[in-house]
């Protein structure tokens, strides 16, 4: 899995991208907030907490029985693992893009190729760490 330092790395990867992006000052402000921004990729709420899915799925007024309550989780759970095994799926493809981007890279000649090759690849290795962290969170609201 992705861990907080590979984050990092990839916003100051593209940090000389954005520098044709944001005006001076809103560089300078931004990579003052690098540390901030990889601390909050790892904290930030990706599904309801536990609370929230008491409160808002199983609220009483409108799954009034057991057997309501019970369907309405059956029907969660089924979402969650439709969801997760969509999650694996994409990520493979994701791990096949990258392993094919990171040859194409190695091998390319023309420049033009390269550096859309380059920013695909790019944009690949941050697709992959969000869903790690998708996956992550996912996993973490199960265990409760």
């Amino acid at each position: 899995m992705t861990e907080k330092r590979d984050i990092k790395e990839l916003i100051q990867q593209e940090e000389t991208h954005l520098n044709n992006l944001l005006e001076p000052n809103d560089l300078k402000s931004f990579k003052g907030m690098v540390d901030e921004l990889r601390d909050t990729w790892t904290k930030k709420q990706i599904f309801r907490t536990e609370t929230e899915a008491r409160f808002s799925v199983l609220q009483d007024n409108r799954y009034p029985t057991k057997a309501a309550k019970y369907w309405q989780c059956v029907r969660e759970q089924s979402v969650y693992l439709e969801n997760l095994m969509t999650l694996s799926f994409d990520y493979r493809r994701v791990e096949a893009k990258i392993k094919w981007l990171t040859k194409k890279v190695e091998t390319e000649t023309d420049e033009y190729k390269l550096e859309n090759y380059k920013i695909d690849l790019d944009e690949k290795i941050y697709s992959k760490a969000s869903m790690e962290a998708v996956a992550k969170d996912r996993m973490r609201k199960n265990n409760m």
